[in-house]
């Protein structure tokens, strides 16, 4: 049983609290985020001095995962600047909602794996012994490399 985070008002949490409810690490909470497009990665760039000549300076960028604004929008989530410049994005109830039916429909449905090429070949020759290569490349768009090479091994087994 996870523990309930302590909420902030209205119910809304940090990505890692979000994370804790989970049960998964804020590195993979925030990954799940942005495959869901509700994070995206955002750049920034600090002037710095360069070493050799102080007056000259050149970019440093670093980038960080954040709200995106269609989330904002919708209501998903809020963007908040905590003090010198320290954001925090926070999920909404709504966006908690969001989160949970896009896990739920995720868990549902059954990746769709693409069959390997020999499977393919396999099941080609099992209906029809007498095609040649060149028919295998023509049906499956393999390329002559991958039909000869599975071939082969369809042979050794």
């Amino acid at each position: 049983m996870v523990p309930e985070p302590t909420f902030y008002r209205g119910g809304d949490l940090t990505v890692s609290q979000l994370a804790e409810r989970l049960g998964i690490g804020p590195r993979k909470a925030r990954a799940t985020l942005a495959s869901f497009g509700m994070l995206h990665e955002e750049l920034e760039a600090k002037m710095v001095p360069m070493v050799t000549d102080q007056r000259q300076t050149r970019p440093e960028y670093s980038s960080r995962l954040r709200l995106s604004e269609w989330a904002v929008k919708m209501r998903y989530g809020r963007r908040v600047t905590a003090g010198r410049g320290y954001d925090l994005d926070w999920i909404t109830p709504a966006g908690l909602a969001y989160v949970d039916e896009m896990l739920t429909l995720a868990q549902t449905t059954e990746p769709n794996e693409e069959p390997r090429a020999i499977e393919i070949i396999d099941r080609l020759l099992s209906g029809d012994p007498t095609l040649r290569q060149v028919d295998l490349m023509r049906l499956t768009g393999l390329s002559k490399m991958t039909v000869h090479r599975n071939l082969r091994l369809l042979c050794k087994r």
